[in-house]
């Protein structure tokens, strides 16, 4: 991990990827920073984000402004109310498809729901998310934005001029597409219908999520004249030209420039690997980042061959992680009792 501040006029993306989880963390040049999703620190169970910019001695209460949720699921959202909460000068933005009234009504419903599943909805943490923002547009001072604000495909979530120094800077958002927020409202609607509060003594059931994932914001970064970033998140190739990443390819108003980083969609699955995507906005040997999702086994060995027949140049967040292997019951007693210390070889 990085120990040293970025240069006002140097522009810095770092990837968390602790194999459940992800998030990114911005530096736009000024000390000044926007997080992208949020991870919690496997040893410490505190959202990355915030130890990596307390340990640079940012001043987050002030420089971090803006958090963007490009979806809902748990591996993108865990640890998001504590880092708002930190964050008290960040602007809070998520998928236009969240917009929707059935969406809130599941957030209503969130604290009678059983969340069982260890990646589960992400529900729970969005439902804080929104207490957060009701707090401070309680306690609102100066204008502070206090709401949502809801990314859409083009819309610019921050731009800057260029200024002395400081290269010019944006931020725009490439999806989700009216299709996709379209569907979210029957996605969301579907969801309802399966989330109704338990009568007593019926065991509670955790929320589904619904996919695949249509709704998810893609970002792109240009700043300066020659860096930019494409942040895939969790957006899939999609069904139709209306949809993921064929929506993008097919909406003249997208970006023309190339990226020459990429933080690779979807822990780089094949059904978010996208030729037209790569060809028209991924600079030839692009630095490729992949984020791992142990549970789903993403990437898997034909994933990061995929990728590297792409560019040269990719990087794994968690390489030479160990998947647990699971034991009959009477196996898991026995090794419990077990001491097993690793040894690295002098």
């Amino acid at each position: 991990m990085l120990t040293n501040n970025p240069a006002p006029d140097e522009f810095e993306l770092s990837v968390f990827g602790p194999g459940v989880g992800e998030c990114l963390v911005l530096h736009l040049g000024g000390g000044k920073w926007f997080v992208v999703d949020s991870c919690l620190n496997p040893a410490t169970k505190r959202p990355a984000a915030l130890e990596y910019l307390l340990a640079l001695n940012v001043k987050i209460e002030r420089d971090v402004i803006g958090l963007v949720v490009t979806h809902w699921h748990d591996d993108h959202t865990r640890g998001t109310s504590a880092i708002l909460r930190a964050c008290e000068a960040a602007e809070f933005f998520c998928s236009g498809a969240l917009s929707q009234k059935e969406f809130f009504e599941v957030l209503a419903r969130a604290g009678d729901l059983a969340l069982v599943a260890p990646q589960g909805s992400g529900i729970s943490e969005m439902a804080e998310v929104f207490d957060v923002l009701k707090e401070r547009r309680r306690d609102a001072r100066g204008g502070r934005v206090s709401s949502p604000e809801w990314a859409v495909a083009n819309k610019v979530l921050y731009r800057r001029p260029a200024s002395g120094i400081l290269p010019s800077c944006s931020l725009e958002a490439m999806s989700p597409s009216s299709h996709a927020m379209t569907r979210g409202y029957l996605s969301f609607s579907r969801l309802l219908d399966q989330v109704n509060v338990p009568s007593p003594g019926v065991p509670k059931r955790a929320i589904p999520n619904p996919g695949p994932n249509e709704q998810s914001v893609a970002l792109f970064l240009q700043f300066g004249e020659y860096t930019a970033a494409l942040l895939g998140a969790d957006l899939e190739t999609g069904t139709s030209d209306q949809l993921g990443w064929r929506a993008v390819m097919s909406d003249p108003r997208a970006p023309t420039a190339k990226a020459h980083i990429l933080k690779v969609p979807h822990h780089g699955s094949v059904g978010a690997d996208h030729s037209p995507m790569w060809e028209r906005l991924v600079a030839p040997d692009a630095h490729a980042v992949v984020t791992p999702f142990n549970s789903s086994r993403l990437p898997r060995p034909d994933d990061l061959a995929r990728l590297r027949r792409r560019t040269r140049n990719v990087y794994h967040a968690s390489p030479g992680g160990r998947r647990p292997i699971r034991f009959d019951g009477a196996t898991e007693r026995l090794l419990a009792g077990i001491k097993i210390r690793d040894r690295q070889s002098e």
